[in-house]
């Protein structure tokens, strides 16, 4: 039995003198060598990654930027689309617990499932399809592109409010196994601490609704990576995607990505899974 466990990470190229990396996704507008300029390497990380399963509770999102929760949904699941609304108050009223703060704002919900879809779904931005997992290790906003993020959600009032540095802001998601415990496709958090800032490059995801900037960050034998083995639909984990105020210094969120469980039977069910992103202000 193959016991690797592979995350994809960017190479550096020395085309990033010149040009910032980037990537155009759900188009079908460009040929595939014009849709990005990075590639991709697999790397092992099967030796310095640890299962969490019988320490899940030393971990608080203050003190380790992630957390695994015991909570379970009253919420049906149905299609993501309907679920939408129920389940994004649901998820706030927890990350509002979690942090004692009644400002919270979530932005989006996305569905995943790991299967194979055709051009028409793959193109889609229709919230009855869902989104594949992702590969390639990644923090979903870049201190600049998480703040763009946020004032995209925020009234001019609010703005006025929370941005006038009297107030700590972070996105947190929440991630959920859904139907079953996870063993197709889980996902493999970084310790934060264990990131240096060279690891990380800033790049540009182009949609035809969006430009974000994200961090993808490159192998360094020095990370040290966790997961929840069979994590069930009652253990989700909370983690954070921007922080305006790092704890000691460290990087604003948690890289992270879904692997191929080498310990998974042949015949699982492929995952399924959703997940919120929400803004959270908290005073200094």
């Amino acid at each position: 039995m193959d016991n690797k466990v592979l995350l994809l990470f960017i190479q550096d190229s020395p085309v990033f003198k010149t040009e910032k990396p980037y990537s155009v996704v759900r188009t079908k507008e460009l040929p595939d060598d014009e849709s990005t300029n990075i590639d991709h390497e697999e790397h092992d990380i099967s030796q310095v990654l640890e299962d969490i399963r019988d320490r899940k509770s030393d971990f608080t999102l203050e003190k380790d930027a992630i957390c695994w929760v015991d909570h379970s949904t009253e919420v049906e699941i149905t299609t993501e689309e309907d679920m939408m609304i129920p389940y994004a108050k649901e998820t706030n009223n927890l990350i509002r617990k979690l942090l004692n703060t009644d400002d919270v704002i979530c932005y989006d919900l996305r569905w995943r499932r790991n299967a194979s879809f055709t051009d028409e779904e793959a193109f889609s931005n229709s919230r009855n399809v869902p989104s594949p997992p992702v590969r390639n290790v990644h923090i979903d906003h870049t201190p600049e592109g998480g703040w763009n993020r946020i004032r995209r959600h925020l009234s001019p009032e609010e703005t006025e409010k929370f941005c006038n540095g009297q107030y700590r802001a972070r996105i947190v998601n929440v991630w959920r196994p859904l139907f079953r415990p996870i063993e197709d496709n889980p996902i493999a958090f970084c310790d934060p601490d264990t990131v240096c800032r060279n690891d990380m490059l800033e790049v540009d995801r182009v949609t035809p609704i969006s430009l974000i900037e994200v961090f993808q960050i490159k192998f360094n034998p020095t990370q040290r990576w966790r997961w929840l083995s069979k994590q069930t639909p009652d253990e989700p984990v909370v983690f954070v995607q921007f922080d305006s105020h790092p704890r000691n210094g460290r990087i604003n969120g948690v890289p992270h990505a879904t692997f191929n469980n080498p310990t998974a039977g042949p015949d699982c069910i492929p995952r399924e899974s959703v997940e919120t992103r929400s803004i959270v202000f908290t005073r200094l």
